[in-house]
């Protein structure tokens, strides 16, 4: 997915991004198999398969992004041309939950 800084404007963090001009984000979309799912998402597939005292409201195993990496920009900041490291704005790896 690539991001645009021109879609982010009027938002604090990003309204004094010099370059580049985007970059890509990537993203982790989906359902997952069973056989793909940690523990914590195959409990919540029996709760929810039972879902009779417990509230899961419906909780299905899904791609979610689960590692990060940064992207540097360059930033006009008091008066000044800086490079800026921002972490966790491109997905690494995906994995179910």
């Amino acid at each position: 997915m690539f991001v645009s800084f021109s879609d982010l404007q009027n938002s604090t963090l990003f309204d004094l991004v010099i370059a580049p001009s985007g970059f890509n984000a990537f993203m982790c979309v989906g359902k997952c198999i069973s056989g793909e799912a940690n523990n914590y998402s195959l409990m919540m597939a029996i709760l929810n398969s039972k879902n009779k005292s417990y509230p899961t409201y419906g909780s299905r195993s899904c791609c979610v992004p689960i590692k990060w990496r940064s992207v540097s920009l360059l930033v006009f900041q008091q008066e000044k041309v800086l490079l800026r490291k921002f972490d966790n704005m491109i997905v690494q790896e995906c994995g179910c939950i």
